[in-house]
C-alpha cells in the first residue's frame, strides 16, 4: 500500500464553493485525520480589493450563491449584497485563519468554517476585526492575543506568502484538494466534490 503524507486543502474562507463544500471537507478530514495529516493552504481569492462591489458583481454573486445553496443545501444570507459600501477583500479573512493557526493550530479548520458561517450564513462583514473577535470565545482563543497577531505586519506578510505558495502548486481555483505522496501531488478535487468521491479516490491511491 502507498503511504500518503498529507491531505492538502487549498481554499479561501470567502470562496462560495468552499462554503458549499465545507460539510464534505469536514467529513474527509474527520475520516482520515487519525492516519493522514490535514493541511490548509490559504489560496487568496480576491486579496487587496479596495473598491466597493459594483452592481454587476452583486448580480453575479447572488445567482452564483443561489446555485450553490440549491446544490449543497448550505445556508446563504444575501443582505451583504444589498450594501453599497462592502469591499470584497478576501485577505483579512485568510489572515484571520492564519492568526488562529499561529495561536491554536488545532482550531484552524474550525475557525475557517466559523468565518464561512459568519459571512455566508449571517452576513457579517469580514473587513471588521470585530467579526473575528466575536468568534474567538467559541474556539477558546484569547481576543487580545488574536488582535495582536492579526494586526502584526509579519502575519500580513505570511498571509501574502501563503497565497504565493498556493499559486506555486498550480492551483487556479478553489476548493482544491491534493494528496502528497512521495514528494508528488495528486488531485482529489478541483472544485466542488463530494466526500464519497474524494474518499474513494483516496482509497484507490492508498491501495495502488
Amino acid at each position: 500500500m502507498a503511504k500518503i503524507d498529507e491531505i492538502i486543502y487549498i481554499g479561501d474562507p470567502m470562496c462560495s464553493w468552499c462554503w458549499g463544500a465545507a460539510p464534505e471537507l469536514s467529513k474527509l478530514k474527520t475520516e482520515n485525520e487519525a492516519e493522514i495529516p490535514f493541511k490548509i493552504i490559504l489560496g487568496g481569492l480576491r486579496p487587496g480589493t479596495t473598491a466597493p462591489m459594483k452592481a454587476e458583481l452583486k448580480v453575479f454573486l447572488r445567482a452564483h450563491w443561489q446555485e450553490i445553496q440549491e446544490m449543497t443545501g448550505q445556508a446563504f444570507d444575501f443582505k451583504i449584497l444589498e450594501r453599497n459600501d462592502f469591499i470584497y477583500d478576501t485577505e483579512p479573512a485568510a489572515r484571520a485563519v492564519l492568526s488562529v493557526r499561529m495561536l491554536k493550530p488545532s482550531m484552524e479548520f474550525e475557525f475557517f468554517k466559523g468565518i464561512q458561517q459568519a459571512f455566508y450564513a449571517q452576513g457579517k462583514d469580514t473587513n471588521q476585526l470585530e467579526t473575528y473577535l466575536e468568534l474567538c470565545p467559541t474556539y477558546q482563543i484569547p481576543q487580545e492575543d488574536f488582535e495582536q497577531t492579526f494586526l502584526h505586519k509579519s502575519t500580513i506578510a505570511a498571509t501574502l506568502s501563503e497565497f504565493d505558495q498556493a499559486r506555486s502548486l498550480g492551483v487556479m481555483g478553489f476548493p482544491t484538494v491534493l494528496i502528497r505522496m512521495e514528494a508528488k501531488h495528486k488531485a482529489l478535487a478541483r472544485g466542488y466534490n463530494t466526500f464519497e468521491n474524494m474518499q474513494n479516490e483516496l482509497t484507490q491511491w492508498k491501495n495502488a
